[in-house]
């Protein structure tokens, strides 16, 4: 008789669904990842759901955490703003809205190289999606939305800091 052992999961090899330059990638950046699945969704566009097979399927997409990492965002550069210096309520705004604008995001989302990593559908990418400024500043607010959710509100901020350093030492939305 022969004796068939049932095979357990090798619970020391873990399969990644983020790939290692995506990973490397986000840890350069100063995104410390511990747990996988908030990196794949802030870096997954709605276009690659269903684009990729069944497991794509299942893929959420960057938009709650975009919602989140907007909020994030704003808090950070608004006390950044508000301790930075005594200017009045309207040229804070000015300021704060210059600096978390789409195109701000968008812009410092192409400073670290983000284009590469985000997860498109086939359409999405072939029509320009890696480098439109909508969905790179989108998926930029995602990410800190994931550092948020991952790390809490200081290591969040400190990432923001660091990105957005030159941003907001110089002379964006002053007038």
């Amino acid at each position: 008789m022969v004796h068939r052992r049932t095979l357990a999961p090798d619970r020391r090899r873990i399969v990644s669904a983020l790939d290692s330059a995506t990973r490397e990638w986000l840890e350069a950046q100063g995104f410390a990842v511990t747990d996988e699945a908030p990196w794949i969704e802030a870096l997954t566009h709605g276009s690659f759901n269903g684009s990729g097979g069944a497991a794509a399927v299942t893929s959420k997409d960057y938009q709650r955490l975009e919602f989140l990492g907007d909020r994030v965002l704003g808090l950070s550069v608004a006390s950044w703003l508000f301790r930075a210096g005594d200017a009045p309520e309207g040229k804070l705004s000015q300021r704060l809205n210059a600096l978390v604008s789409g195109a701000t995001c968008a812009r410092i989302a192409r400073s670290i190289g983000l284009p590469a990593h985000i997860r498109l559908g086939k359409q999405a990418r072939d029509d320009g999606g890696a480098d439109s400024d909508k969905i790179l500043g989108d998926v930029m607010e995602a990410l800190i939305g994931a550092c948020f959710v991952q790390h809490g509100f200081d290591p969040a901020q400190a990432v923001i800091y660091r990105l957005w350093a030159s941003e907001l030492e110089g002379d964006l939305g002053r007038s």
